[in-house]
């Protein structure tokens, strides 16, 4: 194995360890020092999307190593496809940096049917949460510009002032995006309006990848994580579930604090996690975190720690676990039944809730938790 090869398996091993999910080692082969087992399982470790990808695949028989390898490559190949020209807000080449540069003012402007699809799919989020999610609140999160420090603590980092987050709060607004499906254009009606799929993303990847991995002849299942969001398909030779971890969001970044174990069978489940631990700087003892509510132009504080959100489609887990982390474990629930959704909260106090259709697939694990009901 060469050095650029080994640098590459220990830096995705290292960011997939920060993940707000976590495939546990003890259902999931890891690749040590560049050795694999295509018999049983291959993995792979890449960087896409502004974030670590770590794909395990499950073969049919005996498949060789070399069309494992194709296959995550063309997994990490569309994951880079998706972000460079479609989604990403950054890449000037993207059509969403594209929409934004040029969709301001009434002016209609035409999307690919893929994006379409992405908008379509994000503005009923927005709609249905009435705006715990919202996909236009790039402005706002670049003022507090919490992502560009790194997790911990800062005393440069200072507070937006009222005033200025009050002119920004016109710069938001998921209701200020009109589509016309017939000719397939988006309009803003007003300037500074403007896309950020980061919430969504990278969930629409999963469901996109799927695609791909579900007609693979040579794959039995697979566990597709991007980030904070995981797809989890088909089954694995020996039969035994997918045991997906949910990090400790008061313990170090390889610490779990309870399990899920999953079994889509021949279909698929995407698992997505948002977290006050993920991206945040703290400033005399008080923790300002990414994940922001529109309402309050401020980081979230709906009293929970994390959210995991469970269900078939990659970009509504991805979406719904930002969207129930805003609104709180009661307000959650309405939204969470209306896409057929499942979901793992974590409160300030310790207290662990989980919906019915997850009671009987989550273990905790840490003493430190309890689950609700038996505090």
């Amino acid at each position: 194995m060469s050095g650029s090869q080994t640098k590459k398996s220990m830096i995705g091993l290292a960011a997939m360890m920060g993940a707000a999910l976590l495939i546990i080692a003890a259902s999931c082969y890891v690749k040590k020092q560049g050795r694999r087992q295509p018999e049983s399982e291959y993995v792979e470790y890449d960087f896409v999307m502004g974030t670590s990808m770590t794909q395990t695949l499950y073969p049919v028989g005996n498949v060789k190593e070399d069309r494992l390898s194709a296959c995550a490559e063309e997994i990490q190949k569309e994951a880079e496809r998706l972000d460079a020209e479609l989604l990403s807000w950054r890449i000037s080449g993207s059509e969403t940096a594209a929409v934004n540069e040029k969709a301001a003012g009434n002016t209609p402007y035409p999307v690919s049917g893929e994006l379409l699809e992405v908008i379509e799919k994000s503005l009923q989020l927005c709609t249905d949460s009435n705006g715990a999610l919202d996909i236009t609140l790039r402005p706002l999160e670049a003022e507090w510009g919490i992502e560009d420090y790194d997790s911990g603590s800062d005393p440069d980092f200072q507070v937006p002032e009222p005033s200025v987050l009050k002119e920004i709060e016109d710069q938001i607004g998921y209701e200020h995006i009109s589509l016309n499906e017939e000719n397939s254009e988006i309009v803003f009606d007003k300037n500074g309006i403007s896309l950020d799929f980061g919430a969504v993303g990278k969930g629409y990847a999963l469901d996109r990848i799927y695609d791909i991995v579900k007609d693979k002849k040579e794959l039995s299942g697979c566990v597709i994580a991007v980030g904070g969001s995981i797809l989890v398909y088909g089954t694995k030779k020996d039969g035994t579930t997918y045991r997906i971890g949910i990090r400790d969001p008061e313990g170090s970044v390889n610490d779990i604090m309870g399990s899920l174990e999953l079994n889509p069978g021949g279909g698929k489940l995407c698992v997505s996690t948002s977290g006050n631990y993920e991206k945040y700087v703290t400033v005399n003892g008080k923790r300002y975190h990414h994940i922001m509510d529109r309402k309050t132009l401020a980081p979230a504080d709906s009293g929970l720690l994390s959210v995991t959100v469970c269900c078939e489609d990659g970009l509504y887990s991805d979406g719904l676990s930002t969207a129930c982390f805003v609104l709180g474990y009661e307000a959650s629930l309405p939204l969470l039944a209306k896409y057929e959704a499942e979901a793992v909260f974590i409160d300030k106090n310790g207290t662990v809730y989980v919906t019915d259709g997850l009671k009987d697939q989550f273990s905790l694990t840490q003493d430190r938790y309890k689950l609700s009901g038996q505090e």
